[in-house]
This record gives structure tokens, C-alpha cells and sequence, in this order.
């Protein structure tokens, strides 16, 4: 597959995602199921991220390298996004709000390592 095709894939995945977190948002759904809605909005944010940043660094570096920058982007983005809920005051609204921002953190992860795994086995550039 080629990098535009996958470019495409991570733009259509990133209106998807667009589209869930303002109708979540617009209707509230994040406050009606807050235990596990949450889940699938992170690890479809960390899949596009995962998804873009290994396109981007695919050919460039070797694969134990872009798995580390993107292991880094997806954990300060992710972080990044902890905070301004912080701030938002949305994480005052869990139950446990330590235990919250690592669930988000943690599943940021898994869906960028999924991206780049994606990346990995999908791209057919020399060094991916």
C-alpha cells in the first residue's frame, strides 16, 4: 500500500473521529456513558496519530526508531489532551481521576502502537 493510500486511510479515520467527538459532545453522550465511552474516542485518536506519525517517519527510520517517536508523540499528545480535560474539569467528574487519565493514556497507546503496526506491515517502503 502505498503512503498517499495510507495518508487517506488516516484522514478518513480522523473525520470519523471528528464526527464522533462533536455529536458525543453536542449530545452529552460522554457524561450518559462515561465508564466506557471514552474508550473507543481514545483509541481511535491514538490509531490516527500512530497512523500519521508512522507515515510520516516510514522510509526515514528504521522500525525500532519510529516506534519510538511514535510511542513519544502518542504520550505527549495523549498527556497534552489529559491536561486540558484537567483544566476542562472533566476529569473531576470520574470516579477515579487517576485512574481515568492513566485508562486514557493507556489506550491512546494501544491505538498508536496499532497504527504503527499498521503501518509496519501494510507499507511497502524499504524501511518501515
Amino acid at each position: 500500500m502505498s503512503k498517499t493510500a495510507l495518508y487517506i486511510v488516516a484522514a478518513l479515520l480522523l473525520a470519523a473521529v471528528a464526527i464522533f467527538h462533536s455529536l458525543a459532545m453536542e449530545y452529552q453522550l460522554y457524561w450518559t456513558y462515561r465508564r466506557w465511552l471514552d474508550i473507543p474516542a481514545h483509541l481511535l485518536s491514538g490509531l490516527v496519530i500512530g497512523l500519521t506519525c508512522s507515515i510520516f517517519f516510514a522510509g526515514r527510520y528504521s522500525f525500532p526508531t519510529t516506534g519510538a517517536l511514535v510511542l513519544m508523540a502518542i504520550l505527549f499528545i495523549g498527556g497534552a489532551w489529559e491536561v486540558i480535560e484537567y483544566y476542562a474539569g472533566i476529569t473531576a467528574l470520574s470516579y477515579s481521576p487517576t485512574f481515568d487519565t492513566a485508562k486514557d493514556i493507556l489506550n491512546d497507546t494501544l491505538g498508536a502502537m496499532l497504527g504503527f503496526l499498521m503501518v509496519r506491515f501494510l507499507y511497502n517502503g524499504k524501511r518501515a
